[in-house]
């Protein structure tokens, strides 16, 4: 059963990876799945062998060697499941020619691996022998360890029966090839094998830790197959070490994870061995019912072994449950299945030789038929060159095009990135010059209030307190002292504006503690509260830099004041080594609609960020107020 299911699997990527020499050759893989389908869905055997033949007939025409190896090894493969094996070694010789034609190494070592087990199956020990050497000296060659694996498995399997210590060393062999490999199918095939291997003793303690290794590779495999090979292997070593709870526990397993088309085999061994242990329980209707169970299965899957093993415990299990007409029954039905089993091997070998003659002729017939179709072909191909040539020019022809058209592309494309970095490179420069005439402007205001109406205030302030000195009566009346009072709410009010306009303590201090004292200015426990945080080591940078913050966080706090309505703020201020990132939030009425997005001048923050190759985002939920985060690369504004 391993070596079909490697040898299909082989076949089937093989195929897919080799593509066919022409269309027609689709054909050929899809004859091969029809025949396939209808061995596989127990149909006509004869039809399969059919579109077998017919599949190799059509590869062999079209020179497609690929196609006729499929084709010749699953027709051996359905002959010898119906016990012809002669032909089918005629079949796997015929591929493994092919395969050399072609110096395909994995081809060549899977019919020598098919070729050995055909040859195991007619007990000539001595031709199975001869290709295991053959196969080793291709190995030497390269090739698959899996193949070398599958050669020392099969040699343990049939050397056993005549040489234990021979066999032994085989299967410990593949043993280490499957570690080797690492692979799960392989390990749980050859430690279940080895596990089973007490010849009539009990299992002894490696035994069962060949079988819990195996059950471990196959639990984390997750493949239903493995994992009831694994559990109906635990079953049989816990039935023979007279543990028949855990024959059963084991077994109840086996059928819960053996439900595919795959793992019919292990469902039918596991209903088997349950039965086996009802009946050292002494417990024959718990006997019978699995029995059953197991040959409604065994039936439905035309499994003639199981059935003929299981209608001869029927019958004897009817006898004990004293039921004699259901136990002649079924010992009827296990003569009967046995008479035609054996009836049929033999009418197979007779029926061989005709069928390896129709094999002959239509071999013979597609020879002929293939030295008329190449003398087309040759013709075909000569016309087939001049038409590539001509492709080939027109190809040539169409790619310098479009090489050509893809330069002039580029070329345009590259020329009016040029002209937007030229256009925003412009723009910046004026929005930069702007800036710095408006905070020019803005200095000679500061200082024509702070040097001329303020000092003119102050001038004004004295002569007034001279008088009073002078004239007590006027200095007591209340209208002086208003007078007076406008003159310091004038000098300070002058002075502050002067400060807004050009802050002294930026200067000196730098943009953290200024932001700060402009915070603490504006702040009013009644109205508007304003937290200033500050996270990071404060850095001076230079003037313009410094100023132009200074006045972008002035006006958003003027629009909180303004237009939030709002009763908390917060100005956060970070400093990283390359970067400075200012967060303001308050918890004002926020703005909806875009004309009062306008009116509170963010557009013109943007631009002015963005002169500064700053990063600017505001946000608003209409209900929770505004927030706004600013970011200004400083890697090279260090004062």
């Amino acid at each position: 059963m391993l070596l079909f299911v490697t040898n299909g699997q082989a076949q089937t990527n093989n195929s897919k990876s080799q593509l066919p020499s022409s269309v027609d050759s689709l054909r050929v893989n899809a004859i091969i799945q029809d025949a396939a389908e209808a061995w596989a869905k127990g149909q006509n055997k004869e039809h399969a062998l059919t579109l077998y033949t017919k599949a190799y007939e059509l590869s062999l025409q079209l020179n497609y060697y690929i196609g006729c190896i499929n084709a010749l090894n699953r027709r051996a493969n359905l002959k010898r499941s119906i016990s012809l094996d002669l032909s089918a070694i005629v079949d796997y010789k015929t591929a493994l020619a092919y395969g050399k034609k072609i110096n395909r190494i994995d081809l060549i070592s899977e019919d020598y691996l098919a070729l050995m087990h055909t040859y195991f199956d007619l007990n000539h020990i001595d031709s199975a022998l001869q290709v295991h050497v053959q196969l080793m000296k291709l190995l030497e060659h390269g090739g698959s360890r899996k193949v070398l694996f599958h050669s020392n498995y099969t040699l343990a399997s049939y050397l056993d029966k005549q040489d234990t210590a021979l066999g032994v060393k085989y299967r410990f062999e593949a043993l280490e090839i499957a570690r080797e490999e690492n692979d799960p199918m392989l390990l749980v095939e050859i430690l279940t094998v080895i596990s089973k291997s007490f010849y009539g003793l009990k299992p002894s303690k490696e035994d069962n830790q060949y079988a819990n290794e195996a059950l471990w590779i196959a639990n984390n495999s997750g493949d239903e197959y493995l994992l009831g090979l694994a559990f109906n292997t635990k079953a049989t070593l816990s039935y023979y070490s007279n543990q028949i709870d855990s024959t059963l526990f084991y077994c109840k397993k086996a059928i819960s994870v053996s439900k595919g088309l795959k793992s019919i085999n292990n469902r039918i061994l596991a209903l088997q061995q349950t039965a086996d242990a009802f009946e050292a329980m002494k417990d024959f209707k718990s006997q019978l019912y699995y029995l059953r169970q197991a040959y409604v299965f065994a039936r439905k899957y035309n499994n003639f072994k199981f059935q003929i093993a299981i209608c001869e415990k029927l019958a004897q299990t009817y006898k004990i449950l004293n039921q004699p007409n259901k136990a002649f029954e079924y010992m009827a039905k296990f003569a009967a299945l046995k008479d035609s089993f054996f009836t049929e091997q033999n009418i197979r070998a007779s029926e061989e030789f005709g069928i390896k003659y129709k094999v002959a002729e239509s071999e013979k017939l597609a020879v002929e038929n293939k030295l008329k179709i190449s003398e087309k072909e040759n013709q075909l191909q000569k016309s087939k060159k001049y038409t590539w040539y001509s492709i080939g020019v027109a190809l040539i022809a169409i790619l310098v095009a479009i090489i050509f058209f893809l330069n002039y592309w580029h070329k345009n494309q590259l020329h009016k990135q040029q002209l937007q970095g030229l256009e925003q490179e412009k723009e910046l420069q004026l929005l930069h010059a702007l800036m710095q005439g408006e905070e020019k402007e803005r200095s000679r205001i500061a200082k024509d209030l702070h040097d001329g109406v303020a000092g003119m205030l102050a001038a004004a302030k004295m002569q007034l307190s001279s008088l009073s000195i002078k004239n007590r009566e006027i200095a007591e009346r209340k209208e002086f002292q208003q007078a007076l009072k406008l003159l310091d709410d004038s000098t300070h009010e002058v002075r502050m504006t002067s400060h807004n306009l050009m802050p002294e303590v930026l200067l000196r201090h730098g943009v953290d503690e200024a932001i700060r004292r402009f915070c603490q200015n504006i702040s009013n426990d009644s109205l508007l509260d304003v937290r200033y945080e500050s996270l990071g080591e404060p850095k001076r940078y230079i003037d313009t830099f410094e100023l132009s913050v200074y006045r972008i966080v002035q006006e958003l706090l003027n629009n909180v004041v303004k237009h939030s309505k709002a009763t908390e703020a917060v100005v956060q201020l970070s400093e990283s080594k390359d970067a400075m990132f200012i967060f303001i939030e308050d918890n004002g009425i926020g703005f909806q609609q875009p004309a009062q997005k306008e009116g509170m001048g963010l557009q013109s923050l943007q631009s002015r960020i963005k002169a500064m190759n700053g990063r600017f985002e505001v946000g608003t939920s209409g209900k929770s107020g505004v927030n706004a985060y600013l970011e200004f690369n400083t890697s090279e504004l260090d004062a």
